[in-house]
């Protein structure tokens, strides 16, 4: 009894085994619609009768020669007539006109076959169609069909549009010799470089709005443009149960294949070809289309390659028809404006799309979404797995809701791949609306850009979701005008700029790992982003830093507290610290905002305005090193020429009796610390880029001239000041010196000690000399650091004296010249660590925090100075602090910039 229950569950068992091996064999198509994350019914291949008719019964000779448009007619109403079945194309050459198609019939290419269409365009009568989603008239498809039910093109022949007699052609998209080939073929040209087949084809693109021409009424209207409307060379309009397996479709007209407001549509192992310069050689657009499946499959285009369409503007929207339930998997793009694409002719709405395992391989866009105002029309519910890429000429990634009709290389060529600054507009049926768009495991190496997302301001992009992605690019994503963004473990590795720049973003969140390398600006947020959360992310100092003086000072020449434009050292520190931070991270806002500076203060002649080299003053000759990064970004000659003028004051500049550099005219035989970073660093690099060797010598007897006469034996410090007359009140009858070290005046001769040993010959026989100085010095502001925060006191020895208080611009300097003395090479290694460690205590101690979430540097000595005649400056240890100290010192500020920059902080 057990035993024979045993047989009868395995005899059950076997038999569901074999009915669902038989249901998978009938329909070898239901993989693909498990676990997909919408509603779609399974999709089969249409079954057609047994009955089959060969070409060759009806007269057809396969000798590439002999037109063969009625004998396909005639074997097609033939099989028709039997109620279908397959229509056999064999091996040959088959010269034709257009083919129409019939319900119920398997249009089979042999091994061997070429279906090759005539390039005589009388052969291809007007007739009422859709094309670029408006409806409109074309000259017929070379294979179309209406209304039909259980269609088939199949096979392992080829089919071939003769697309290159219909084309118009740009010279810049092909080889020179082809060219000349094309226009000695005949045909006319708009210019030199735009060539049309025929006059008739030159005046239709004339009154066209992208390939659609305006205002014709009458027939005879219509033929007078007829060249210029090429058609689409597969054209299946309201057909259901449609299946294309196997065929090389190639060298269409326009569009390769247009299914239109069809139904069930199988595309499976097709090969679709266009040269790379065809226009609107697209390959696959489905449009208006609902339950539809492409696999296995091949492009290689002019355009893009699968798109996804609904119509265009107001035709589209009563039209009203969307696409939905599509499936396209395991396929491979090779050139092609876009990969895979939605729009821009979305106005009846795309919905439900599931893109999975493809590849895309050279195309201009991987991922191309895009629309424009007009269109109206909702994009939603598309899911996309498994997408790798490489060699991508743009965007890995787009959205695009400005779209003018240009592919993106072209659009990037005409200067137009940044976002538009536009005015949000009333939102109407005309809107279009992207919307629940899903992204994960995507691979893109070697695009130019890894995202682009470019909404409308009235309708921003919304819930678009990129997990698992690995972007190498030459820049990074750009978000702008989108809203409740996700990425989950997304690594983005530019080769410039930041991984991500946020630009008017509302609710952009980061899970999981987010990584870009180490020495990455990361990401750039503008202020009207809100709702910003990634996790560990902060932005580097050095930026915040500019992006905060920025909003202090709305114009450049704000720096500094000034009432007025001024030509003056602290906009020359401070502008040239912005400036290095713009080439640094790639921001031209920041480099922007340092030349607008140097604009309106330089003339075009060279001259600067308010400077006056009669004066000689040697704070005036700063800013050049300013000029220096200005022009080599910008070129323009004015700054080269002011550059020159500065060098030419110091050509007369007074000096000492031993060669030293007044400090200024109204200071005479004095030499300041102070002045030795205002001129020795600009004239050292002045000589490396001029050839002018002497200039070497010049600075190094300057820092060793101002080194002998200020130096102190007991503390290894230098004195602020040194009058050579000792007729100063603050000079030393004996010495000449000032009366107490100054921190702020020691820092400035320590960067420009480190600032001039960078472009110092390594050859230079006061080089060793020079080195020995800026290391006794480095080695003696250890000595009078403060214990608890690592910091320096304005009067530098007097650490404990009543009063005197830890300074920020000293601070800043110093560290800033340990930190590049140590990466030169010019202290030893540990200098580096106490570089660092120098850094984190400042920002401790002086950088703080603001409510309105900018930064500030706190305890900046406003200024200082020697003698002077309204009030005369003693340089006495109260002297020192009753200068007032506020926040935000451009002599804070500038070091501060370029130390974080050396740090990558």
């Amino acid at each position: 009894m057990l035993v024979n229950r045993f047989k009868l569950i395995v005899l059950l068992v076997s038999s569901m085994v074999l009915q669902a091996v038989s249901v998978n064999a009938t329909n070898p198509y239901r993989s693909y619609f498990k676990n997909v994350p919408f509603p779609m019914k399974e999709l089969k291949a249409p079954v057609f009768k047994k009955n089959t008719v060969r070409i060759t019964d009806f007269g057809a000779v396969g000798d590439g020669m002999t037109l063969n448009t009625e004998a396909f007619r005639a074997s097609i109403d033939a099989l028709a007539a039997k109620g279908g079945g397959k229509l056999i194309v064999p091996p040959g050459v088959w010269f034709t006109g257009p083919i129409v198609l019939k319900s119920n019939i398997n249009f089979h290419l042999e091994k061997g076959a070429l279906i090759l269409f005539s390039p005589d365009f009388d052969l291809y009568p007007l007739v009422n169609t859709v094309f670029e989603g408006l409806d409109t008239r074309r000259c017929q498809s070379p294979i179309s069909g209406y209304g039909l039910e259980n269609i088939a093109i199949t096979g392992q022949g080829s089919i071939n549009g003769s697309g290159h007699a219909w084309r118009p052609l740009k010279r810049s998209k092909v080889t020179e010799s082809y060219w000349k080939q094309v226009v000695g073929s005949g045909g006319v040209l708009r210019d030199p470089d735009y060539w049309f087949p025929s006059e008739k084809s030159l005046k239709g693109h004339e009154m066209s709005n992208m390939n659609v021409p305006q205002g014709l009424t009458t027939d005879a209207e219509w033929m007078e443009v007829r060249d210029f409307l090429r058609p689409v060379m597969i054209s299946l309009t309201e057909c259901k149960n449609v299946l294309l397996q196997g065929v090389l479709f190639e060298n269409s007209p326009a569009w390769n294949i247009h299914p239109l407001m069809c139904e069930n549509v199988i595309i499976d192992n097709i090969t679709v070809r266009n040269p790379s310069f065809s226009q609107n050689g697209d390959g696959l657009d489905i449009e208006s289309t609902r339950n539809v499946l492409v696999i296995n499959s091949y492009f290689d285009v002019g355009d893009d390659a699968i798109c996804i369409k609904s119509g265009k503007d107001a035709d589209g929207r009563r039209r009203n028809r969307p696409t939905e339930n599509v499936i396209v998997d395991n396929c491979k793009v090779f050139k092609g404006h876009g990969g895979f694409v939605v729009g821009s002719e979305m106005s009846g709405s795309v919905r439900n799309i599931q893109v999975s395992n493809c590849q895309f391989l050279g195309t201009d866009v991987g991922l191309r979404f895009k629309s424009t105002r007009g269109r109206g029309g909702v994009v939603e519910n598309i899911f996309i797995d498994d997408i790798y890429m490489f060699d991508i000429v743009t965007d890995s990634f787009l959205f695009d809701l400005f779209y003018g009709g240009k592919s993106a290389s072209e659009a990037l060529a005409a200067g137009e791949d940044s976002p538009k600054a536009a005015v949000a507009m009333p939102v109407n049926e005309e809107t279009p609306a992207f919307r629940n768009i899903f992204v994960k495991n995507l691979v893109s190496r070697n695009a130019r850009r890894a995202m682009f997302f470019n909404g409308l301001p009235e309708m921003n992009i919304e819930n678009i979701h990129v997990e698992n992605a690995t972007f190498s690019a030459r820049y990074g994503g750009f978000f702008s005008e989108s809203k409740n963004i996700r990425l989950k473990n997304v690594r983005i590795v530019p080769q410039e700029g930041p991984a991500l720049t946020i630009q008017n973003v509302k609710n952009l969140k980061v899970e999981g790992d987010f990584t870009y390398p180490e020495d990455n600006e990361g990401v750039r947020i503008d202020d009207a982003s809100t709702g910003i959360v990634i996790p560990g992310f902060q932005k580097k100092l050095s930026i915040r830093m500019v992006e905060s003086e920025m909003k202090r000072n709305p114009e450049s020449w704000m720096v500094d507290f000034a009432k007025a434009p001024k030509w003056d050292y602290t906009h020359g520190l401070q502008l040239q610290a912005m400036a290095m931070a713009g080439n640094a991270f790639d921001n031209p806002g920041f480099f922007n905002y340092a030349l607008e500076y140097a604009t309106n203060m330089v003339s075009a002649d060279g001259s600067i305005k308010g400077y006056k080299p009669e004066e000689y003053n040697i704070d005036r000759v700063n800013p050049g090193k300013m000029l220096y990064v200005i022009y080599d970004r910008t070129k323009d000659p004015k700054y080269l020429k002011a550059i020159h003028l500065l060098r030419d004051q110091m050509r007369t500049h007074p000096r000492t009796s031993e060669g030293g550099f007044w400090h200024k005219k109204v200071y005479p035989h004095q030499m300041w610390l102070d002045g030795l970073y205002m001129a020795a660093p600009y004239l050292a690099e002045y000589g490396v880029r001029f050839n002018e060797p002497a200039l070497f010598d010049e600075v190094a007897h300057q820092l060793i001239v101002m080194a002998k006469n200020s130096y102190d034996s007991n503390t290894g410090l230098y004195y602020h000041g040194w009058d050579e007359s000792r007729q100063q009140r603050w000079a030393d009858k004996k010495t000449g010196t000032s009366p107490n070290f100054w921190s702020r005046s020691l820092g400035w001769y320590m960067m420009g000690l480190v600032d001039v040993l960078e472009h110092l010959p390594a050859q230079h026989p006061k080089r060793p000399e020079i080195i020995r100085i800026f290391a006794d010095l480095s080695r003696s502001l250890e000595k009078f650091r403060d214990p608890a925060t690592g910091m320096w006191y304005q009067v530098t020895d007097k650490m404990a004296a009543p009063g005197n208080y830890l300074e920020s611009t000293a601070s800043a300097m110093f560290v800033y010249s340990w930190v590049k003395g140590a990466q030169l090479g010019l202290l030893p290694a540990e200098y580096l660590d106490k570089g660092k460690a120098a850094y984190d205590q400042f920002v401790k101690r002086f950088v703080r925090e603001n409510a309105d979430g900018t930064v500030s540097i706190t305890d900046c000595c406003a200024v200082a100075g020697l003698g002077g005649e309204k009030v005369y400056r003693d340089g006495s240890y109260e002297y020192y602090l009753s200068e007032p100290v506020r926040d935000n010192d451009p002599k804070a500020i500038g070091p501060f910039i370029m130390v974080s920059l050396l740090l990558n902080r």
